[in-house]
């Protein structure tokens, strides 16, 4: 596997995120997020690429489902808030990648679903139903995905 890789390179890489919140009452937002990476060596491995999917990427997929070199995904997520921290939620996540590992065609996967999120005394839990559709995972219930998180606060 290593015989024809060079034993010392540069590898580099750059990933930017953009995040924009907007309330347009006190009980309706709206939350935008766009991400982005590259990364650039020509030793790449699997293992050193971005992992995408899952609830804090794209939702719909496992978790890091996706790996890839270059990215760049957009979440748009309307929130229906019913307390401080606790609201209901839909959404979309649509991405774009490409895989120089495995010499993969680009990819662009996309998935949209629904939510709420509660906040309790020890913090915020998170639900989300998603649908998700890629080149190896077509459109369908029996492939949805269920997320759920929770952040602690102290």
């Amino acid at each position: 596997l290593y015989q024809n890789l060079l034993d010392r390179t540069l590898q580099y890489y750059l990933e930017a995120g953009y995040s924009y919140y907007h309330l347009w009452r006190s009980t309706l937002g709206t939350v935008f997020h766009v991400r982005a990476g590259h990364m650039e060596n020509p030793n790449l491995l699997l293992n050193d690429l971005f992992r995408l999917g899952g609830l804090k990427t794209i939702r719909g997929f496992n978790e890091n489902h996706f790996f890839a070199s270059q990215y760049a995904y957009v979440n748009i997520e309307p929130r229906f808030y019913f307390d401080t921290s606790s609201y209901f939620l839909i959404f979309a996540d649509a991405a774009a990648m490409v895989n120089r590992v495995n010499a993969s065609a680009r990819a662009f996967p996309y998935s949209f679903g629904g939510g709420f999120s509660l906040q309790t005394k020890g913090g915020l839990f998170h639900f989300v139903y998603a649908l998700g559709n890629s080149t190896d995972q077509p459109l369908g219930f029996n492939y949805s995905r269920i997320h759920f998180g929770y952040t602690g606060r102290f």
